[in-house]
């Protein structure tokens, strides 16, 4: 018997507006509703969780938020938070410098905060973007999921150009990579071997995301599901993402959505419908009514 429904964000519960659907919404209101406990887990940090939560009703409902790829929980409901480890300077340093020589976009993220460096290329293709798009002048300059350009502000208020990393905090969350998913791919194996000492994962086919080593959505739910006293085969986790492989691995039932990459979908018990198709709702119809 299902009794947690653990569900990534983008590429999974969201659609390519960044909405949970109606359908989608209803399923887990009445999971809720019949007991079982809904945790969202996200690369986001708390505060681009919190209206999605608000619009499930979880504090209610006694949900959970894993946030930054297992960076920190929250419990909704006491609003008890748990941290466990940011980036140090020295690897602060050591990543932004090396990342400068890929000719990307780099964001650096604490809590509501964003610390961003791109190369001219970069500023180039996100002009072009902007006037394809004709975005208002306000707009910006962010990469997003699955562009050059993705409006954050609801999550990370503050934003802030960098030229080095002497303009970093001393503690970050984590530090993103964005270039085209060709081109994230081919180094990708590179970077892993060069910072042993970090977490590197895909949360999509553009972007690579730096974490403290050990820090992982899949430690942080293995974490709850002990202090719970929660069963391997008592938890549903929903993803499309390389950050979420390692969750996968920590319960009977994985399901990658149909928008996911292939190396996501092999290490899945099952398979969904896309994102834009409510694979969330279709995955849990099938697992707990």
């Amino acid at each position: 018997m299902i009794k947690w429904i653990v569900t990534d964000m983008d590429g999974t519960l969201l659609n390519s507006q960044d909405q949970i659907s109606s359908r989608n919404k209803a399923v887990l209101m009445k999971c809720q509703q019949q007991g079982i406990k809904l945790i969202l887990a996200s690369g986001r940090s708390q505060y681009r969780l919190y209206p999605y939560a608000q619009a499930l009703d979880m504090k209610k409902y006694d949900g959970y938020f894993i946030e930054v790829n297992g960076m920190a929980y929250r419990h909704l409901q006491s609003n008890e938070r748990v941290l466990f480890k940011r980036l140090n300077h020295e690897q602060i340093v050591a990543v932004f410098n090396e990342l400068k020589k890929y000719g990307g976009e780099i964001q650096c993220y604490l809590d509501d905060t964003i610390y961003m460096a791109m190369t001219p290329w970069v500023f180039a293709q996100k002009q072009k973007e902007r006037k394809e798009l004709q975005l208002p002048d306000d707009y910006p300059w962010t990469g997003g999921a699955w562009g050059w350009l993705g409006d954050t502000r609801n999550g990370y208020p503050y934003i802030h150009w960098v030229y080095s990393a002497a303009q970093l905090p001393r503690e970050l969350n984590k530090i993103t990579f964005m270039r085209e998913p060709e081109y994230v791919t081919s180094i990708m194996a590179e970077l892993s071997k060069r910072f042993a000492d970090c977490e590197l994962v895909r949360p999509v086919p553009r972007a690579i995301e730096f974490s403290p080593k050990g820090i992982t959505k899949g430690s942080c739910l293995e974490k709850l599901m002990k202090d719970e006293n929660i069963g391997v085969d008592e938890v549903l986790v929903i993803g499309d993402g390389e950050n979420d492989i390692d969750m996968f691995s920590k319960v009977k039932y994985s399901v990658a959505m149909g928008n996911a990459e292939a190396y996501v979908k092999e290490r899945a018990y099952d398979l969904t419908l896309s994102n834009d198709e409510d694979g969330v709702a279709a995955a849990i119809e099938k697992y707990c009514f």
